[in-house]
């Protein structure tokens, strides 16, 4: 049996976040037992995705409409993951996952990858998050 909580450490304190299910679950167990912490590696928040699919993915995609590319920006979307996701397997096989399969961190250095893309090849600056100004209306 395998025991597995979610909690959060700081300053050098373990605190679980359903403490009380985590206690009833080790309960059944007895004997040796290894305890393993490590990060937990978030699901990609919405905002990011928003950000990939409504700044980084147009950028590039109407910059290669405007030097005469005739392509879709799911075209764009899929030339992208070819690019920076894609990994050989056995049998000369390509695999290249779902964005919906990455989590956050695998999501961030791919997307960052595409802005580092997008400057060196077509020359182009994708704005950061945090640059972009919403206004209303």
């Amino acid at each position: 049996m395998k025991v597995r909580a979610r909690g959060f450490v700081g300053n050098g304190i373990l605190s679980i976040n359903d403490r009380a299910q985590f206690l009833k679950d080790v309960g059944g167990l007895s004997g040796d037992v290894i305890i393993e912490v490590k990060p937990y590696d978030h699901d990609p928040t919405p905002e990011t995705f928003r950000y990939y699919y409504g700044v980084v993915l147009p950028c590039i995609h109407n910059e290669l409409i405007e030097r005469g590319e005739i392509i879709s920006e799911n075209e764009v979307h899929e030339m992208m993951k070819v690019k920076l996701l894609a990994k050989s397997g056995r049998f000369d096989t390509i695999t290249i996952p779902s964005l919906g399969d990455l989590k956050q961190k695998e999501l961030s250095k791919y997307i960052e990858g595409c802005v580092i893309w997008a400057s060196k090849v077509l020359g182009i600056y994708i704005p950061d998050p945090g640059d972009i100004i919403i206004t209303p209306g």
